[in-house]
């Protein structure tokens, strides 16, 4: 099963795909949950299922600004390729506090380390088509 929600402003979209997929061990693990018929007993199968890294959070947009937030886990990597001429960018922590001045010259790709897990805002500006994707650890 795959959950999309696609966001038209200036061409960007925001895409998250659940960590496990249908017929898989974590899928199968909610189905037995599901069919408990005492409360106790379903809580209890649900909090012993074990939590895969979270889903893969990915944005794209083409010849745009644009602003996401999103949560990472310690020593997690955001990965930005971009296509064209211009790329700058601005990552902050949840409070708005800049972490770092991001920028390509041309094509080529980003590599930024999350050492610290918690909540990050990323603002970019870019002339052709962009992407950005956190690798969870």
């Amino acid at each position: 099963m795959t959950y999309a929600v696609v966001v038209m402003l200036g061409c960007s979209a925001w895409t998250r795909v659940p960590a496990h997929e249908p017929g898989s061990e974590p899928e199968r693990a909610l189905t037995r949950c599901r069919a408990q018929t005492q409360a106790e007993a379903r809580l209890s199968c649900y909090d012993a299922i074990p939590l895969a890294s979270s889903a893969a959070q990915r944005w794209q947009g083409r010849n745009n600004t644009d602003t996401f937030a999103f949560v990472a886990t310690a020593n997690a990597t955001l990965v930005m390729t971009h296509d064209d001429a211009i790329f700058v960018a601005a990552l902050k922590d949840a409070d708005g506090k800049l972490l770092e001045n991001l920028h390509l010259a041309g094509p080529g790709s980003l590599k930024v380390p999350l050492r610290a897990a918690g909540e990050y805002q990323m603002s970019l500006s870019a002339t052709g088509r962009w992407t950005a994707q956190l690798i969870e650890p």
